[in-house]
């Protein structure tokens, strides 16, 4: 679960989660749309408040956002899609190395 998962997932939108495969297929649908519309309820009230909980990650030193981006979304993808993301951080890295 991604750390913006953590903020719209609450409780209640995990439990219904969790209940959704025991339920027939036309209760799933409605279940499904009601998930969605915590979810972005929730996201809406995280966006409202004074100190945004959604903000851009602090960066390790050494690093740049495009890397540590590349990173985060690795996890998601097919091993194809992972093998091309790593030759896209080495290509980064080699440009890195060039301008310095």
């Amino acid at each position: 679960m991604t750390s913006y998962d953590e903020l719209v997932q609450d409780k209640n939108v995990q439990m219904i989660k969790n209940i959704l495969p025991f339920m027939d297929s036309t209760m799933q649908v409605s279940m499904a749309l009601l998930i969605h519309y915590l979810e972005l309820q929730n996201s809406l009230k995280e966006l409202q408040k004074p100190t945004k909980a959604i903000c851009s990650c602090e960066i390790p030193e050494g690093s740049s956002r495009q890397v540590e981006m590349l990173k985060a979304i690795k996890p998601c993808c097919n091993a194809k899609e992972q093998e091309f993301i790593d030759n896209l951080l080495n290509c980064l890295c080699i440009m890195e190395n060039l301008t310095m």
